[in-house]
Order: C-alpha cells, then sequence, then structure tokens
C-alpha cells in the first residue's frame, strides 16, 4: 500500500485547500470547493485559483 500524507492549509478558519504528498516524492495542492467561489490565489506564480487544475510538483 502507498502512503499519502495529506496538510489541510487554512487562512484564518476558513480551508483554503489539501497539500498532499505521495510517495515522498510528488506533491500536489487543490483548493476546496468554498475556496474557489471567492477566494484568492495564494501564489500567483504557480498555484492558480483555477476549478479545472490541480497543481503537481
Amino acid at each position: 500500500m502507498s502512503k499519502v500524507s495529506k496538510l489541510d492549509v487554512y487562512f484564518g478558519n476558513r480551508l483554503i485547500g489539501t497539500m498532499a504528498l505521495y510517495k515522498d516524492t510528488l506533491a500536489a495542492f487543490e483548493y476546496s470547493k468554498d475556496w474557489l467561489k471567492d477566494g484568492f490565489s495564494i501564489s500567483p506564480f504557480s498555484l492558480h485559483i483555477d476549478a479545472t487544475h490541480t497543481a503537481t510538483y
């Protein structure tokens, strides 16, 4: 079984999204559905706020 580590990211009490690390080599970030409604990009260089994309590194 593969291990996935997850970290929820908050702005105050509001969930921005979830960062996940898979097999200690692949990282991904996904904005929460609520944040996509009226939130802002937390990194305009690489984490554009878009419901159709998940940023992976």
